[in-house]
């Protein structure tokens, strides 16, 4: 189990340290524990988890980000160890100075498989829709640009729901249920990505108010000549 990112959640639970190994535990009953060095990072979804100093303590000693979620289920805060583990540095200085070539290749493998899946989906329906998605996927290039994902949803939708379906965030009923499934998959996501040491609000594709000098300065590569407002792809 090395290298391992840890999950708890459910009912308020108490974290300590055992001779090396982190314990799980609700109320007096030990529920389960692991090796430290097992642990690559660690997610408390717990509402109300208490949680020992010494534990923390050693968390921290061995390197290992600990992410604490909110009422949503999605990344509160992070604590990080105060000598910076060569391997998170790395990681998010990877993340912040990703070229756009490599994250327009990255949007373009993420599109593919999500039509891919797509078509997986419409297969376990029954529809025979599998088919004129596939034939898609091949036409996605980098970053996208005649937005092939969008032509691929308009059509996964139809056959999923119907003709007269439409894909909507604040109606009710399907979208209702589809937007709350959305929720949980998005929060399960960003703790995965936060706890592997990187940064889930730094996105490779849709824009936000992040800009380029705020990127390079926080991975130190920015000139001062460049420190400008620029509106980049973001979460």
């Amino acid at each position: 189990m090395i290298g391992k990112i840890i999950d708890v959640s459910g009912t308020p639970r108490r974290l300590t340290l055992h001779r090396g190994f982190m314990v799980v535990a609700e109320n007096d009953h030990e529920l389960g524990r692991v090796a430290l060095d097992d642990i690559a990072g660690l997610i408390v979804d717990s509402h109300g988890c208490m949680i020992s100093t010494q534990i923390m303590a050693a968390l921290a000693d061995s390197g290992i980000p600990v992410v604490i979620c909110g009422n949503h289920h999605t990344p509160a805060g992070v604590f990080w160890p105060v000598v910076a583990h060569h391997a998170q540095t790395a990681r998010m200085a990877g993340q912040l100075s990703a070229s756009k070539a490599l994250n327009n290749a990255i949007w373009c493998r993420i599109i593919r498989e999500k039509i891919r899946q797509q078509a997986a989906c419409l297969d376990r329906t029954g529809s025979d829709g599998g088919k004129s998605l596939r034939a898609l996927i091949a036409k996605v290039r980098p970053n996208d640009p005649t937005n092939i994902e969008a032509q691929a949803a308009a059509r996964y939708w139809r056959f999923l729901f119907g003709d007269d379906f439409r894909r909507e965030r604040n109606a009710d009923g399907i979208n209702g249920m589809l937007n709350y499934g959305y929720g949980v998959l998005r929060a399960a996501v960003a703790r995965g990505i936060v706890a592997t040491g990187l940064n889930h609000t730094v996105g490779i594709h849709h824009r936000s108010g992040v800009t380029v000098g705020a990127r390079r300065r926080h991975a130190g590569t920015v000139p001062a000549n460049e420190r400008r407002n620029r509106v980049v792809d973001g979460a």
